[in-house]
């Protein structure tokens, strides 16, 4: 892509990028220049900061610039320091000079503020950074010396933490399951088998109350058995369920890669609409820029998937967007609201699926969109993927855990019904409440009620609800 002052930047080749490993080769290159104005340096990398979703080679190029401008401007024998730490899914980059670096605060408030340098090389940092849907602020203290702050996302390591968690979750229902079925199934095929032999008079013949006794003992087994194999059915494509939902930070997640479309792509409003299957179409998350007051279009409009794949099956631009009317996908009453004389529809994908489209509108009656845009667009289009993906994976993990809670509370309840009758009625008829046993049968009862205990001991040790998830999960 063509960059600022006609310098070539190329386009933006996503992969797993080392912040760390980005530095350390950049020090390695920049140790002569150090040597030269006899800048001592020093580095404090966070062993523990994740991996950015990024072009590494571009990433080198932008961090390369901003330390090139601190080496630039720093006084001779002086400290340069460099820090990587990581604040939430956000991987941070501080370059200070004589070991000046901003508070936490600091830097927050620090990368609120636009960029404002004439700097070629810090420029060119700016839009390779902001492509990969990150943020870069600079301070000049004629007293303290300079400081930068990198923003990255680090989504792609909360996605491979939310998938890890998401298996976790899953593998923990099939694990309750494998448990339930073993540990169950033993000691209630004991019992039937024991009342099949009481019953038929193996041990000795029974009266009709001890009859009567054996056969509701076998019924409650049989009951118990069928609830868990029953269960078991209805649990088994649990792993196959897609959630209609997204969390509850996908609003604030993609507003900010509006914002950030909005600065980077020159547009004046950024809508984001995600697939909702529930809904059959895409319907709005989020918006910014001149956006109408009221939450009414966020409610009312919805796109149709017919309609957006038609419009993104055309010959599009660049990273794959595609310039409109306006008017062909938004109401006309909202386009004429927003002011709309153009837009341009950026698809969010992952791994081949159409998660949601970006509409970015402007006010001018042309759109200027280079190729400088189109790949700044496909960057941030491939961070909003990952971010789309990762509340997906959160409510997944939400609703596994909901439903898996929800079984648990409900296997305690259903099966203890069946269960208090088996323990019930087994030390009645042990104790002779029923008439008196022969020693070869009070054997066998003695048996029953171990089993009917040990049933007892894996429905307490599996099947006991944590209260705190439950208060969690009661709606």
């Amino acid at each position: 892509m063509q960059g600022v002052g006609g310098q070539q930047t190329g386009h933006i080749l996503p992969q797993w990028a080392s912040v760390n490993r980005v530095v350390l080769d950049l020090f390695k290159h920049y140790e002569p220049a150090f040597n030269v104005k006899r800048i001592a340096t020093g580095l404090d990398l966070d062993p523990v900061a994740p991996l950015t979703w990024g072009d590494r080679a571009l990433l080198k190029r932008g961090f390369g610039g901003i330390l090139g401008h601190a080496v630039k401007h720093s006084s001779p024998g002086g400290l340069m320091v460099v820090r990587t730490s990581l604040s939430g899914e956000w991987v941070t980059l501080t370059i200070g000079e004589n070991g000046v670096g901003p508070a936490i605060e600091d830097a927050e408030e620090l990368l609120e503020k636009p960029l404002r340098s004439a700097d070629g090389d810090l420029n060119l940092a700016h839009q390779i950074i902001a492509a990969h849907g990150g943020r870069l602020a600079v301070h000049n203290d004629p007293g303290r010396g300079s400081c930068a702050v990198v923003r990255l996302p680090a989504v792609a390591m909360e996605n491979a933490r939310l998938t890890d968690e998401l298996e976790k979750s899953r593998q923990g229902g099939r694990d309750l399951l494998a448990t339930l079925s073993y540990e169950l199934r033993t000691p209630l095929h004991a019992i039937m088998g024991y009342a099949d032999l009481l019953a038929e008079g193996t041990f000795g013949a029974l009266s009709r109350d001890q009859l009567d006794t054996v056969r509701r003992i076998d019924q409650g087994a049989r009951e118990l058995l069928n609830l868990v194999e029953g269960a078991i059915d209805a649990r088994s494509g649990d792993d196959d369920v897609r959630f209609a939902n997204a969390c509850i930070e996908l609003p604030e997640r993609m507003h900010g890669f509006c914002q950030l479309a909005i600065e980077a792509l020159e547009c004046d409003t950024c809508l984001a609409f995600v697939w909702r299957s529930a809904s059959d179409a895409f319907v709005p998350v989020t918006a910014a820029g001149s956006v109408p007051r009221g939450d009414d279009w966020l409610a009312t409009t919805r796109l149709s998937p017919g309609k957006v794949d038609q419009i993104l099956a055309r010959d599009g631009g660049p990273g794959g967007v595609v310039l409109i009317d306006p008017r062909e996908i938004l109401p006309e009453s909202l386009a004429r609201t927003l002011g709309l004389r153009a837009m341009v529809m950026l698809p969010i994908r992952r791994g081949g699926n159409l998660l949601g489209v970006m509409l970015l509108g402007y006010n001018r009656r042309t759109c200027v969109f280079s190729g400088d845009h189109a790949t700044f667009a496909e960057g941030i289009g491939d961070l909003a993927a990952l971010s789309v993906e990762n509340s997906v994976l959160s409510e997944q993990i939400d609703q596994t855990q909901r439903i898996t809670a929800e079984f648990v509370s409900s296997m305690s309840h259903h099966s203890r019904i069946p269960l208090n009758v088996i323990i019930g009625y087994t030390d009645l008829l042990h104790e002779g409440e029923f008439g008196s046993l022969t020693p070869e049968q009070a054997t066998v009862t003695k048996r029953l009620r171990a089993s009917s205990r040990e049933l007892l001991q894996v429905i307490n040790r599996n099947l006991t609800p944590d209260e705190a998830v439950l208060r969690q999960y009661d709606a």
